[in-house]
Order: C-alpha cells, then structure tokens, then sequence
C-alpha cells in the first residue's frame, strides 16, 4: 500500500512537473526557430523529457499501463511530448473563453 503511495505522489509530482516545464520550452523552441538561440532549452526539454519518462514509468508501477514493448509504451514519449507542446495554447484559449464569459 505504501509503494502505491509514493507512485502516486511521484505521478502528481510528474504531471505538476511536466507543465510546468512546458511553456517555457515552447518559448524557446520559438526563439530557436528565429535564430536566437538560447542555453535555457537544453535544461527544458530535459526537464519535460525527465517528467514524461516518470509519468510513464508511475503509471506503469501503479496501474501495469503502458507495458514494456507495447505500442502504448513506444508511443507515450512522443504523444507527451505533442500534448506538451499543446499546452500552452490550450492555457491561452481557455483564459481567452473565461474572459468571454465575464464579459
């Protein structure tokens, strides 16, 4: 019962971990495509790929989800990585819809 504990704080921990990880690398990979390359990135996308590799490897302990050599397991990383990348847009269309609503 306590290993599913810890599993569990360490998958909060990760999904806290990978948002927050997300915007900033997304700024970067911007000032990158500009010709304005900047150190930051590296340390970003380590910490996005840190966070999705202990999402995967969390839900794994916790649940059985997604096996070693699944297509689950093969195409978490990169379905992370899209959904990390998303994530900023989706932030902006959702305060976007909040402020139409208080209008």
């Amino acid at each position: 019962m306590t290993e599913n504990i810890v599993q569990f704080i360490i998958l909060v921990s990760a999904i806290v971990l990978w948002a927050y990880s997300a915007f900033p690398t997304l700024k970067y990979i911007v000032y990158a495509s500009e010709g304005s390359y900047r150190w930051p990135l590296a340390g970003w996308f380590a910490l996005l790929t840190a966070s999705i590799f202990l999402l995967k490897f969390s839900l794994f302990a916790i649940t059985g989800w997604p096996g070693p050599g699944t297509w689950a397991s093969r195409l978490f990383f990169p379905g992370g990585l899209a959904l990390a990348y998303l994530l900023p847009f989706a932030k902006e269309y959702l305060v976007h819809g909040l402020n139409r609503l208080k209008k």
